[in-house]
């Protein structure tokens, strides 16, 4: 049977940072009683994520004001896009095993609600690991089996149980945690009370962060064996039930340089002075599922903090979006590389002949071609004239190849890659093929 609040002799009111199940443990604990079965199973389903829980029996016991929006945090809110159409199993707060910090539980007398938060695995206050084992037994912590005062079933004490440091990640992690669920402005003595709703979206915020951590984790951790065509492919082990962890953390709080590391290593495998971000995978999948968290302060600042990288690439052809300098260049003057291909270019078109008006070369009949044809072509130009190399050597591409007047002319550093994109994009994919296989020629001897 339910008892009202007014039959039991010792009433605790709820702290602001202790957990509902803390509370519950604690409130029938002062009376010298255990949890009746039923409010286990019904904490333990909120916690799990039914949010179509009735708490009424609860409210009746605890009160009605011991119970608050927090409690339905996670539960309720199921629209964490894990891109796969379904709720992400990781997104409900722990209730087996029991996870607590033996000073922080020493200090307060109560179970803090961080510890049954999703990725709180350290106290950020005393920086050390959440235990879940008892001392002596070393079977995990059950509310279920938690005996009167705090004890294990075999009588080991919880609060005399130490803890090891915890990795930093953790730490980090904690702490960020308690910032944005609005745990950290109040202090232990504090009555509970309902939270905010912007703490409510700053959490969710929070993991739907990691959740995209998570699924960008496990595309790299994917292996191709072979691809079928431009969307299909086979993944060897692709593991999708990584734990999240210390590369997570890691990416949370990644500044500019690491963003610039992570970027040169998409492209670790590209030659060329250009490079299209849709070649580099795991940068193109990172980008497409970052842009799907929009209105989150996360995925805002890791956005703004890319568009800020590839400002410092960006070759300034508007019309060929996603190109960008290799990141070789970060951090080097571009300006001499593209003076020396503007000198090379002059010196190369003028020993090929003049395209005139009325040549059958300005038809436009044939497939048109397309930007990644041109950028192979000019990044052959490119790295010719970085290398400096010889333009006597193009024997065939000035018999055999004819440029219009304007292209032949002296260019300035800032319109010589423009200009050259706009002309090689805009011949027709037979021309772009012959002009290909004219360097090729030169390239292979």
């Amino acid at each position: 049977m339910m008892l009202p609040r007014d039959a039991f002799l010792v009433r605790p009111k709820r702290r602001y940072r202790e957990s509902l199940v803390g509370y519950l443990y604690r409130f029938y604990s002062d009376n010298g009683l255990g949890v009746p079965r039923e409010y286990g199973a019904s904490v333990r389903g909120l916690y799990q994520g039914d949010a179509r829980l009735k708490t009424d029996d609860l409210k009746i016991t605890l009160g009605a004001d011991s119970l608050v929006n927090r409690d339905w945090w996670l539960a309720e809110q199921s629209n964490i896009p894990c891109f796969s159409g379904r709720r992400p199993a990781w997104l409900q707060r722990q209730y087996h095993p029991i996870r607590y910090c033996p000073d922080c539980l020493r200090m307060t007398g109560f179970h803090l609600d961080l510890w049954t938060l999703p990725f709180a695995e350290a106290c950020p206050e005393h920086r050390c690991a959440l235990v879940s084992r008892c001392i002596n037994c070393g079977v995990p912590l059950s509310w279920r089996l938690l005996s009167l005062g705090w004890r294990c079933p075999c009588g080991a004490y919880l609060l005399d149980a130490t803890s090891p440091p915890a990795p930093v990640w953790c730490i980090r992690l904690a702490d960020e945690l308690m910032k944005v669920s609005g745990l950290d402005d109040h202090s232990e003595a504090e009555i509970i009370r309902d939270s905010s709703t912007k703490d409510a979206e700053s959490l969710l915020q929070f993991y739907e962060f990691m959740n995209w951590a998570k699924v960008l984790r496990r595309r790299l951790r994917q292996r191709f064996s072979y691809v079928l065509g431009p969307d299909w492919s086979i993944a060897l082990k692709p593991q999708p039930h990584i734990k999240i962890g210390a590369w997570e953390a890691r990416l949370l709080f990644s500044d500019i340089s690491k963003l610039r590391r992570f970027i040169r290593w998409n492209f670790r495998g590209q030659s060329g002075v250009l490079v299209q971000i849709q070649e580099a995978r795991p940068l193109d999948d990172a980008l497409s599922l970052l842009r799907k968290l929009k209105g989150n302060r996360y995925a805002d600042d890791f956005c703004s903090m890319f568009e800020c990288l590839f400002d410092e690439l960006d070759p300034g052809i508007k019309h060929w979006p996603g190109v960008l300098f290799h990141p070789m260049f970060y951090g080097k003057d571009l300006l001499p590389t593209l003076t020396a291909f503007a000198q090379w270019w002059q010196a190369l078109a003028k020993g090929i002949p003049v395209l005139k008006p009325g040549s059958s070369l300005n038809s436009r009949v044939g497939f048109p071609g397309n930007h990644g044809a041109a950028m192979e072509i000019l990044n052959s130009l490119l790295m010719a004239a970085c290398r400096n190399e010889d333009v006597n050597r193009y024997v065939k591409l000035k018999s055999r190849w004819h440029l219009p007047e304007y292209m032949r002319r002296q260019f300035s550093p800032e319109e010589v890659l423009p200009a050259h994109a706009q002309y090689f994009g805009g011949l027709r994919a037979s021309e772009q093929l012959f002009v290909r296989d004219l360097i090729d020629d030169v390239d292979g001897a």
